[in-house]
Order: structure tokens, then sequence, then C-alpha cells
């Protein structure tokens, strides 16, 4: 006998004007079902799970619920519920203090704490870790293990889909494709069939020029950050070498975007070798000129063709009308691409990245980390992204207790 079925759907078409963008002949989720749903960003991923909930009206569609559902929104909020009615046992879990004043990783700990304790058969997640820091995660991922039901969860947290995942649920140009397995088994699946995460051999080695030869590329000496009386790291000391991929990583307000921002500033603690040509990208896109067009905002630091840089963009999937569009109409996913292609097609042999994988989608995070592994300069790389740091670290320090320390990678959470 089978697992119980509790959400079978019929014909689900959905459309925004002329745009189709669900045409889903038939799904189905049992019990102990852990679906990972992944698509390009934009592709309706929260579209269809506001359909399965109930939320948004698809007339056509045959819907069957049996069982009650939770649902995590990408905003942190879940419905019909009130912080007064979360179960105890979970927000200490999640370690939630009662602090009214919550940062952005403790509203997204808040909601999962909401969401579990409503104990419905079908949980529907949108993002659900997008604020978590890797300890929350490694948190979140036993919760979902343990959870009586089926849970359906929309990341581009490839470890998370890989530890907790049975099914991918990928969704492209509307039609959904049901793969078994985990992350792992959909990616190698995905790329026996297709050249999919292939990238162009002629960028790569155009991009592959004036390396640091000096050995050390920046070194820091008893570095102290302290904001009034909070003491954020205390007597740092680190090396990032030449030619090197350096990662930091910390859980949230530990120090690690107050480092970058340190060693940005060229503070008297900080070494940078004359040599260093430097790039930075900021999560919050600030060296992205609004007025521009994103192809126009790519030409403007490199000394590469336009057909090129076009080569580029390409790779990060982006089609000609949206090369052309003002950055100010963008979403915050193409910002972050577009902030990604600018770092990569500059004059720069020193990279420096403070969490860039912040609304990117998983196609989009494969073909960056494979920019990243041919990148023969410098790279420091500030992240909450463990498979990230993983794959790619070769020198890995942890910000715990205001202090810095070297760790193996086999040690991330």
């Amino acid at each position: 006998k089978g697992a119980k079925m509790f959400i079978e759907v019929n014909n689900i078409k959905k459309s925004y004007g002329e745009q189709v963008v669900l045409d889903i002949k038939y799904l189905q989720i049992s019990d102990g079902d852990r679906i990972g749903l992944i698509g390009r960003n934009g592709v309706g991923k929260s579209t269809l799970l506001g359909i399965l909930k109930g939320s948004i009206e698809c007339e056509d569609a045959k819907i069957i619920r049996e069982g009650d559902i939770s649902i995590i929104s990408q905003e942190g909020n879940v419905e019909g519920d009130a912080d007064d009615d979360t179960d105890c046992d979970y927000i200490e879990k999640m370690q939630i203090n009662d602090c009214p004043l919550k940062s952005g990783g403790e509203k997204a700990r808040m909601a999962i704490a909401r969401a579990f304790s409503q104990g419905a058969a079908i949980l529907l997640a949108d993002e659900p870790t997008n604020n978590l820091d890797m300890h929350g995660l490694s948190i979140f991922e036993k919760m979902v293990d343990k959870y009586k039901g089926a849970v359906v969860i929309c990341s581009q947290d490839r470890l998370l889909l890989d530890n907790v995942c049975n099914k991918i649920w990928e969704l492209d140009k509307g039609k959904l494709i049901v793969f078994e397995g985990n992350y792992t088994d959909w990616y190698r699946l995905r790329n026996l069939k297709e050249s999919n995460f292939i990238i162009d051999s002629e960028l790569i080695a155009e991009i592959n020029t004036n390396k640091i030869k000096e050995e050390v590329a920046i070194k820091i000496t008893d570095l102290n950050i302290k904001y009034d009386d909070l003491e954020v790291l205390n007597h740092i000391n680190l090396e990032v070498l030449s030619g090197k991929r350096t990662f930091i990583v910390g859980d949230n307000g530990c120090g690690k975007s107050s480092l970058i921002r340190q060693i940005k500033k060229g503070v008297s603690e900080v070494y940078i070798s004359e040599e260093a040509k430097i790039g930075y990208f900021s999560q919050h896109h600030l060296q992205l000129n609004n007025e521009l067009s994103v192809i126009e905002n790519v030409l403007a630091n490199t000394n590469f063709s336009e057909k090129l840089c076009k080569i580029l963009l390409e790779d990060l999937f982006f089609d000609e009308d949206t090369m052309n569009k003002l950055v100010a109409n963008l979403s915050f996913g193409e910002r972050t691409k577009t902030s990604i292609a600018k770092l990569i097609i500059g004059d720069y042999n020193l990279l420096i990245i403070d969490e860039p994988t912040w609304h990117m989608d998983t196609y989009t995070l494969e073909r960056f980390e494979m920019f990243l592994t041919s990148y023969e300069g410098t790279l420091l790389i500030a992240t909450h992204d463990r498979k990230l740091a993983k794959d790619l670290g070769q020198i890995i320090y942890k910000i715990e207790n205001n202090q810095v320390l070297k760790i193996n990678k086999n040690n991330l959470e």
C-alpha cells in the first residue's frame, strides 16, 4: 500500500496577460514527500505554491486536498497564525530571542517556528531560508527531516535540497518535470541530457590575465572592530593568499560584512598588495548605476568587447531584451546577476565579494560557481552558502565569538 495522497491536481493552467506561466497536466503530493521546487527566477514557483494552497485562483484546475496546509511566504509570513500560538518548543529549537525588534534572520526563524507549530499535513515553504545563517539552516534541516507529513520547499540552497529532499520538481517554461532523488541526482541527470551548465571557454581564457605575483594579496594584523560599546571583532589576524579562493563564513551578525568594509576602507591594520586591482561586490548592489541599462553597466568598467560582455550575460541567462533594460527596472535577482557580470568582466585581479548568492536561482548559482572555479585571480568571499564554500573554498575562516579561526571545509555545518 502506497503513502497517503494529500494533494492531487489535474490541469493547472495560469497566464498573466498573454504570458503562459503554468501549464501542468498532473501533480501529486503524498505523505513523506520531501519535494524541492526549483526553476529560474520569475518562472512561476511562488504562483504554483499559491495555487496548491488555494490563495491563488486557477479556475480550470481540479484540485483535491486531503489535509490542512501551512505555507511560509518569501516575506517570512505564515498564513492564519499569530505569534501567541507558536509552540514554545519550536521557539526554543529555532533559538529565537525575546527582543521585539527582530532582524531578518530572527523573523525567518519565527516564521519557521510558527509554521511547524501548526502541525499541518502539508508544509509549503517559499524560500524559507533566505535570511538564515549556517546554524539556522542546520536546525531547519533537522526539523524538516522529522516533520510528520509532506514538505515542498522552494529554495536556492543546494545543500538543503541535497540533505532533505527525496524528489525534485523542476519548473521550466510552464511545465513541471519530476525527478526522483535529491538536488545532486537532478543535476547529474540534467547534465547528461544537455549542456545546460557549460560556460564559454573563450570568455574564461580572456578573463584570466594580470595575476598578483606577490604571495600575500591581503594581510590583516591585530584588527579590532567595534560600534560604540559593541565589540564586533577582536584582535583579528588573517591572510588572503594570491591566486587562492578564501572564504569567510559565520552566523548572521557575526561581523563578515563589517570585516569586508574595513578591508575596503584600507584601514592601517590592513595591508593590500600594490599589484592588486580590486573589484567589489556589495549585496546591496551599490556598484550599479540605476540610470544605465544592464549592458551599459557591464561595459562601464571593462576593456572587453561588447560581444564578449553579451556572451557573459547570456551565460547568466540574460536575453537581449533584459540586457537593454534599465537597472532601475530589474528584479532583485536580475540586479544580483548584473553586479556579478560587472565584477567578472571588470579589469580586476582581486575580487572581494560580500554575500553574492542572495536571490540567485540554482541555475545561475551553478554558472557562477563555474566562473569562480575557472578564475585564476584572487578571491575573498563572505557567504552563508555552505555548498559554495565547500565546493570552492581553498582557505576558510569562520567568525565566532568575535574571533576569526581557520577551519576545515568538512567542519562547515
